[in-house]
C-alpha cells in the first residue's frame, strides 16, 4: 500500500501487521485498526447514510475481523483491506436484510438502489463460489485494461491513486474508464442470468 490511512507512519507493512496479529500483538491490532479506520468509516457512512449505524458497522467489522485474525489469520495477509472491506460490506447487507424483514428502514428505496449498483455485483462476495464467477466475468471481458482495472481495484483492493499512476491515467479518465467497464461486466452479468 502507497499510505496511511488516519497515522503518521510513512508506511504499512500489511503482511508484517497481519502477522502479528495473527501472533497476538495488541499493538499490531491497534495499528491495524488506526491505518484502515477512516477509510471504512468513510465508505460505511457513505453507504449507510446513517452515522450511528454505520460506527456500530465500523467497530463490528474490526471485531469479526481481528478475532478471524486471532483465530486462523488469513491466506494472503496482504489482502488485509479486500478483506475489511468484504467484511464490512457483508455485515451491511445482513444489516440492511435484517431490516427490509422488518421492514422499518427509512430510505428503503436508497438501498435498493445501493443493492442493484453493479460495484456491489464486484464488491459483495458472499460466497467463494460467488468469487470464483466474478473472476471469470472479469477474465472473460474483452478489454484488456477492463480485465485490469476491476481485478486491481475491486479484487485486489488497489488503491485508486496507484493504479492512476502505473497506467498514466487521471483521476477523471479513471472513472469514465472503470464506470465503462463496469457496464461491460454488467452486461456479462445480464447475458448469463446472474449467477
Amino acid at each position: 500500500m502507497s499510505a496511511t490511512e488516519g497515522t503518521n507512519e510513512p508506511s504499512f507493512d500489511a503482511g508484517a501487521v497481519v502477522g502479528r496479529v495473527t501472533d497476538g500483538d495488541p499493538g499490531a491490532e491497534q495499528a491495524l485498526v488506526c491505518h484502515f479506520s477512516r477509510g471504512l468509516l468513510l465508505m460505511l457512512t457513505h453507504r449507510c447514510n446513517d452515522p450511528e449505524l454505520a460506527a456500530d458497522l465500523h467497530q463490528e467489522t474490526f471485531i469479526v475481523v481481528l478475532n478471524r485474525l486471532r483465530d486462523e489469520g488469513i491466506d494472503d495477509p496482504l489482502k488485509i483491506k479486500s478483506f475489511i472491506w468484504a467484511t464490512a460490506r457483508n455485515l451491511f447487507i445482513n444489516e440492511y436484510r435484517k431490516q427490509k424483514r422488518r421492514n422499518t428502514w427509512p430510505d428503503s428505496d436508497r438501498f435498493d438502489y445501493i443493492a442493484d449498483e453493479t460495484s456491489d455485483l464486484v464488491a459483495s462476495l458472499e460466497t467463494e463460489q460467488t468469487a470464483v464467477r466474478v473472476r471469470q466475468m472479469i477474465q472473460s471481458l474483452p478489454v484488456a485494461r477492463d480485465r485490469e482495472l476491476l481485478y486491481r481495484f475491486y479484487i485486489s483492493g488497489e488503491e485508486k491513486p496507484s493504479i492512476c499512476t502505473s497506467l498514466e491515467l487521471d483521476a477523471h479518465h479513471f472513472d469514465r474508464v472503470i464506470h465503462r467497464a463496469k457496464q461491460r461486466l454488467k452486461q456479462i452479468y445480464l447475458l448469463g442470468n446472474g449467477f
